[in-house]
């Protein structure tokens, strides 16, 4: 009972943590802690992890689409519909580069936010994402090199990285510039 309760938390937390839109440690980090220090079976723990970031990634993409989409422009999210529009055209690409995206180990909070301001249709990126995650956990939790001793590290080490913490701040600015393109200018695709 002690090990089901280890992998319900584990869900419910990795759940959380890909609910939240900027600054969450990788979700990869947490499951190592999981694995090793809990002694919790490898595909158990990757395949509730995967899932469980899917599943937090599709609600972080419906909060985007239903209600941060409220607080924006609106010349901003007819950019950003036009450029989902055309990213759906184009579904030949799109899955190919969300399930290489899903293979790193940075985070995909923008991809899902961009995708629910955009209208891009989540089938598109979800099955990809949940495929990518699958591999990448198991590859990193596996190839680990720092054993992460307390979810405590795992949080102040990602905090404390000034390169994580830009890179989450410069994913949100491409964000902000993606909706102040006029991409119905630049794509060749009706409105």
């Amino acid at each position: 009972m002690e090990v089901f309760m280890h992998y319900l938390i584990l869900g419910i937390f990795v759940f959380g943590l890909n609910v939240i839109p900027v600054f969450a440690p990788p979700t990869w980090t947490v499951l190592t802690f999981y694995f090793l220090k809990l002694h919790l079976s490898l595909l158990p723990v990757v395949i509730i992890g995967a899932i469980a970031a899917t599943l937090g990634r599709i609600v972080l993409y419906i909060l985007s689409k239903n209600y941060f989409g409220n607080l924006l422009p609106k010349k901003y999210l007819d950019n950003m519909h036009i450029l989902g529009k055309f990213i759906e055209s184009h579904e030949d690409l799109t899955v190919p580069v969300v399930l290489t995206y899903a293979f790193l180990p940075i985070s995909s909070n923008q991809m899902f936010v961009a995708a629910g301001l955009s209208g891009l249709p989540i089938r598109l990126i979800a099955f990809s994402f949940l495929i990518g995650r699958l591999i990448s956990y198991t590859f990193w939790i596996t190839a680990s090199h720092r054993i992460v001793d307390s979810l405590e590290t795992a949080f102040s080490s990602h905090y404390s990285n000034a390169g994580a913490l830009v890179g989450q701040v410069l994913g949100f600015v491409v964000i902000v510039l993606l909706g102040k393109i006029n991409w119905k200018k630049y794509l060749k695709i009706k409105s």
